[in-house]
């Protein structure tokens, strides 16, 4: 059996995170194993389910805790476990794990792009471009979401760059209208829902939604808005709302664990983020045939379906309202079969992945490594 090392940053339900489940939970595992290292103390939304499925999680100090006790706890849990490939998700800050995996001795070293930048920090001015240009230093094979994810990581070198989209359970998010009937009951939901799904953060931009929101009340009095995540601005966007006189419309609904078939309850997406590597939420709102009114700094690569208006966060928040109003669906349909032709069947994808995994297993074997 093969053991891929995965680190990530923790294990929440956030995309990169959601993203490794899917092709987890849909590989032979008999073959492939998936491990992880999360950073920092806090036990994670999967954790139990990788546990379940034979996977392994590691707890790292953070880089914020010590920065060289984060690389010794890598490098250790490398060496210590004979790891020979290990992955890592942590965009341009991806290059400390790679090293460390690499004095660790792990022979095969994958760098895996999601973004295409990272929150803006006096920090983060220095040390992410001096760290982009070393990724491929400790990185021998090279993994993205997205070509704009590519470019951005790999500093504009996607040569031998693989592509692995984020695949998502088509049937799963088919779809369906007895979920609709049963989520909106079980939420008391009898109007116009417009949701936004990720973590509050940063890239997330929730406090532009709000002042779309403000707008669309104005054209469709009875809106609510949905907001699914987490995460460290939430309570500054509860406080926003307060302040904007919208929050009585809003339902902070946290991180929900049945996205599959709330989305059928919602009428549409918003996704005003300031930047995305390749956001699977996104897919998974077009299979279940949902309107997304999205922001164009988003790669067109999502783009799989007529469901899709990109936008430029210059533009009035009352220009996406009317978007909003103007691209509602009257008859709600799935595009479970649009999504699969554009090559996003988890399945397939989980198939294409594990093979690699084991091309590269025997690479390792064939030289010695």
């Amino acid at each position: 059996m093969i053991r891929v090392l995965h680190i990530v940053s923790v294990l929440r339900r956030g995309g990169v995170e959601t993203m490794l489940m899917n092709f987890y939970r849909n590989i032979n595992r008999d073959e492939v194993q998936f491990d992880f290292i999360a950073h920092g103390s806090e036990i994670g939304d999967y954790e139990p389910e990788i546990k379940s499925m034979g996977g392994f999680v590691f707890h790292v100090r953070t880089k914020s805790e010590s920065f060289f006790g984060n690389l010794k706890d890598i490098r250790t849990i490398v060496s210590e476990n004979k790891y020979r490939i290990v992955e890592v998700h942590q965009d341009a800050m991806s290059v400390f794990a790679l090293k460390a995996a690499k004095q660790g001795g792990a022979p095969i070293r994958i760098a895996h792009a999601h973004s295409t930048s990272m929150p803006p920090s006096k920090f983060g001015k220095l040390i992410y471009p001096y760290a982009i240009k070393r990724t491929t230093k400790y990185a021998n094979v090279k993994f993205s979401c997205s070509k704009k994810s590519a470019e951005y990581l790999y500093n504009g070198d996607v040569a031998d760059t693989e592509y692995i989209y984020n695949g998502i359970d088509i049937e799963k998010f088919a779809f369906s209208k007895f979920e609709r009937e049963k989520q909106r009951a079980m939420y008391s939901l009898n109007s116009f829902i417009l949701a936004q799904v990720g973590n509050f953060m940063y890239p997330k931009n929730q406090h532009f939604t709000l002042l779309v929101f403000r707008e669309l009340l104005k054209l469709r009095p009875d809106a609510r808005l949905f907001f699914c995540g987490s995460g460290v601005d939430l309570e500054i966007i509860r406080e926003e709302a307060v302040e904007m006189g919208v929050d009585k419309a809003i339902i902070f609904a946290g991180s929900i664990g049945n996205m599959h078939q709330m989305l059928s309850a919602f009428d549409a997406v918003i996704m005003p983020s300031f930047y995305e590597g390749f956001p699977v939420s996104l897919i998974e709102a077009q299979c279940a045939g949902l309107p997304c009114v999205v922001s164009d700094t988003i790669t067109r690569e999502t783009e799989i379906t007529d469901l899709i208006c990109y936008k430029s966060l210059n533009e009035a928040p009352a220009l996406w309202a009317k978007e909003i109003c103007d691209k509602t669906v009257k008859n709600r349909e799935s595009y479970a079969q649009k999504v699969r032709d554009a090559g996003f069947d988890v399945m397939e994808i989980a198939k294409k992945l594990q093979n690699r995994y084991c091309d590269l297993s025997r690479m390792i074997n064939d030289k010695g490594l």
